[in-house]
């Protein structure tokens, strides 16, 4: 089955894709809005501890992103987490999650605006703080959050099913980031665990671990797909809204 049907699924998904610059840089309402003048702009990154998140989210990325989209003449420096600077700036700010982009200059600027609001920017003592760009480390908890892994359970008898690889594609296209996904066949021992475990009774199906909490718009939205264990994962039950085919067990 084409990707475009399974996409039906995750309609209600939307508020995600608001969040991660990949998509955010690549709408053509971002592309189309280039402003005459240079916005003026500083960045002061605050990173996240290098042996702790090897996988957090790359925010200098983020911004050759805005300078390429945004007519923006900008300066930007990177401080460690230990640095006495970062730590009076994570004080100061109240910020919770690293790498954490303090942004000074012209961020009133109109033209420019709407970036901060795709980015979960907040205002605070006339700095705009972006801080909550998955996957990122907590500082109160030390953990990564928004590494998700994932369960994919399919029956290799159905030969016309669709693809259970489509949740994850969709999912990726929407800022999703994946530690690990495992694909197990529901007549397998672990399928079958997992089949009883979570009252599976359609497939293809997707099993998400609690990190996919940090993602915008999933909680809210998963109710009307799915349902949440009470070990706090996420399983997709809609299966029927995928418009391919599919198989009750």
């Amino acid at each position: 089955m084409k990707y475009h049907k399974i996409q039906i699924i995750f309609v209600l998904f939307g508020a995600l894709a608001i969040l991660y610059v990949v998509n955010i840089f690549t709408t053509n309402n971002i592309s189309n809005s280039l402003v005459a003048k240079p916005v003026q702009l500083s960045f002061m990154v605050i990173e996240a501890p290098k042996d702790a998140c090897q996988k957090c989210f790359d925010v200098n990325k983020a911004i050759k992103m805005l300078d390429t989209k945004y007519n923006i003449k900008y300066t930007s420096n990177d401080i460690l987490y230990n640095n006495p600077l970062s730590l009076s700036y994570i004080k100061l700010y109240g910020i919770k999650n690293l790498p954490a982009v303090v942004v000074a200059g012209d961020i009133k600027n109109k033209d420019i605006a709407s970036a901060w609001k795709m980015l979960s920017g907040r205002n605070e003592n006339g700095h705009i703080i972006i801080e909550n760009l998955p996957p990122y480390y907590n500082i109160a908890d030390k953990k990564v959050r928004g590494a998700v892994d994932a369960i994919l359970l399919k029956d290799k008898k159905c030969q016309d099913c669709f693809s259970e690889n489509g949740y994850i594609t969709i999912l990726q296209k929407a800022g999703v980031f994946f530690n690990s996904v495992k694909t197990y066949d529901v007549a397998s021992t672990q399928g079958k665990a997992f089949v009883k475990k979570y009252s599976i009774t359609k497939i293809p199906t997707v099993l998400l671990s609690p990190d996919i909490r940090v993602y915008a718009g999933v909680t809210s939205s998963w109710k009307q797909v799915g349902s949440i264990g009470k070990d706090g994962w996420f399983i997709f039950r809609s299966v029927e809204k995928s418009n391919g085919k599919y198989e009750k067990i």
